[in-house]
């Protein structure tokens, strides 16, 4: 069977000695675009004896296997070690991203820090970014708090509806509607979904 012949460069066989013993065979392989055989032959050409997989090569290769998809912080979670060590591991491999993958991690991130940060202004909470999540943090908080007390809250709407057997909440109320709130009873609410319905 024909065997496709590998050219090995410098800078490959400068990779393969300085990194064998802490990559695996497969991580090692997959970095230098070649087959397992092919590196094992080489390595048995230059004399390079692996030895047993360790828990820092283990860990070497899950960064190197999520760097082109996580961000340094995810990654540290991931595995357990610190964003310092991500970096170094990083720094040491040459590892890189496409402008593509890298617009997708920031992506992701940015959706994630909203998203604690929005949490963050619904408990009362002091945000950790200067990131602009609402646009009214008081009145998020109350119709957050109105929505604990049994008042049904529409997401990206400003009106409150409540039934006859709550106990509202008369302070509360004022103070949403001079936060630009409005409180209607259950009723006008499923008669505008009923209205919706039978256009439908």
């Amino acid at each position: 069977m024909y065997r496709q012949s590998i050219i090995w460069t410098a800078p490959m066989v400068d990779f393969l000695i300085n990194h064998y013993k802490e990559m695996s065979n497969t991580a090692l392989a997959g970095h230098l675009g070649i087959s397992l055989s092919c590196l094992r032959r080489k390595l048995h050409e230059l004399g390079l004896r692996k030895h047993p997989v360790t828990k820092a090569m283990t860990v070497v290769e899950t960064v190197c296997r999520l760097y082109s998809s996580h961000s340094h912080s995810e990654i540290a979670r991931l595995t357990g070690i610190s964003t310092r060590t991500v970096s170094r591991i990083v720094k040491k491999y040459h590892l890189g991203r496409t402008a593509d993958e890298a617009r997708q991690i920031w992506s992701r991130s940015r959706k994630s820090i909203i998203k604690r940060e929005k949490a963050r202004v619904l408990f009362g909470l002091p945000q950790k970014t200067n990131i602009k999540v609402v646009g009214n943090k008081k009145r998020v908080v109350l119709k957050s708090i109105l929505k604990s007390c049994g008042y049904l809250v529409i997401p990206g709407h400003n009106t409150l509806y409540y039934n006859e057997q709550l106990k509202r909440r008369p302070i509360r109320e004022s103070n949403g509607q001079r936060m630009g709130l409005t409180f209607q009873p259950m009723s006008a609410y499923l008669a505008a979904s009923a209205q919706c319905s039978s256009f439908i």
